[in-house]
């Protein structure tokens, strides 16, 4: 009975207060956000275009910029033009832009070929994957084209551009413009949005991840240190994992200077605990006063990178215990500091550790040795020489 009577019952009373209370209501509230859209819209110099050129994308990373295709209905309903249309598609051939920018200027393959498809897809009307792929992912490119689509956008509100209807933009948005003689001013519009979008994230807003990873890795201690001792003869090495977890492949860690492999070669882990051991007889070369990394050099020659978390240099060594100093010699397993993972979760960032050999080009291969669950003293890379 209950199955009868529930869905019944439960349509019945949506039904009466769709048409008699929230559909009367919505309709207030539409009509009230479709005056403030178009003050927003007539806003002398441009600025109404600005405004909403600027803040588009922001919107479309929240997921709710579908709300504005009743917008542009009720738009087109009133006044039968569509002034909207031509602003958001500024915003969107700047955010496809500077996808551009970066497949451009990369020369990493597997970006150059994520950048090309996810910038066309823009172009086609979907900015999702540049904005989720490549531009967020940087971030510069985002809001660098969010300042591009707020110029775009201005241009746009200037030329007084009015779509012809609604639901398409940057190319297919061209048949909008046809008819109503203003194709020419659309297409100004849409080269000055890339225009500016591209430039602005070629000039400032990307560096190739190879480049980022070379100064970050002066950062992070991957700098050699001055000690006059002969060179060591590389050797066939193991390497024991720096922490208790889960094993992580390294293209799998959210901060590409790592995934990259641009670094070097290694393994990540998700701790279980908060120790981190000295994966190897070693001298210390370097340890950061903030105790999130850690510098080594091996008795057989590996250059070694442990870092323990992503960006957790910005705790200013909050959460974390040095156990060791520069030039410290170290057996594997001694403990080199300690770590709170809670507090690393507290601040927002990510505790997985990475250990890398730096000077994997001078080994003929550097390969991963764990997978699944790792203990204290279990291998975690092999280096051969």
């Amino acid at each position: 009975m209950d199955l009868l009577v529930t869905p019944f019952v439960t349509l019945l009373v949506m039904s009466i207060l769709g048409l008699f209370v929230i559909g009367p209501v919505f309709h207030v509230v539409e009509n009230y956000i479709l005056l403030g859209t178009k003050a927003i819209l007539g806003l002398p110099f441009g600025l109404g275009g600005l405004v909403i050129g600027g803040v588009h994308q922001l919107i479309v990373v929240s997921g709710v910029h579908h709300i504005f295709n009743l917008l542009e209905v009720q738009l087109l309903a009133a006044d039968h033009v569509n002034p909207f249309n031509a602003i958001i598609t500024a915003a969107m051939t700047a955010q496809g832009a500077a996808t551009v920018a970066v497949g451009v200027k990369t020369k990493n393959p597997k970006l150059k070929t994520l950048a090309f498809p996810a910038a066309l897809s823009a172009f086609l009307g979907i900015t999702e994957p540049a904005i989720f792929g490549v531009n967020l992912r940087f971030r510069k490119p985002f809001f660098l084209s969010l300042i591009a689509g707020a110029i775009g956008g201005g241009l746009a509100s200037i030329l007084g551009l009015a779509g012809t209807g609604n639901g398409i933009t940057i190319i297919p948005g061209t048949m909008l413009y046809v008819g109503n003689g203003q194709l020419l001013q659309y297409l100004l519009m849409v080269a000055v949005s890339f225009v500016l979008g591209f430039a602005l994230t070629y000039m400032f807003g990307y560096e190739d991840e190879k480049e980022v990873a070379t100064e970050v890795a002066t950062e992070r201690l991957v700098q050699e240190e001055t000690t006059g001792d002969l060179p060591v003869a590389r050797q066939d090495e193991t390497i024991l994992t720096p922490v208790e977890g889960e094993v992580v492949a390294l293209s799998d860690v959210n901060d590409p200077v790592f995934s990259s492999g641009a670094m070097g070669q290694g393994i990540a882990v998700k701790p279980s605990q908060g120790v981190v051991y000295a994966p190897a007889d070693a001298e210390v070369t370097i340890a950061f006063a903030t105790g999130h990394a850690y510098g080594l050099k091996t008795a057989n020659g590996a250059e070694l990178l442990i870092h323990v978390g992503i960006d957790t240099v910005t705790m200013n060594g909050e959460g974390f215990d040095q156990k060791v100093a520069q030039g410290d010699k170290v057996k594997a397993g001694d403990v080199l500091g300690t770590f709170d993972s809670s507090k690393i979760a507290a601040a927002g960032l990510d505790d997985t550790t990475m250990i890398i050999v730096t000077n994997t080009a001078d080994y003929t291969s550097v390969t991963p040795a764990a997978s699944g669950t790792v203990t204290k003293g279990d291998a975690a890379i092999e280096v051969k020489a």
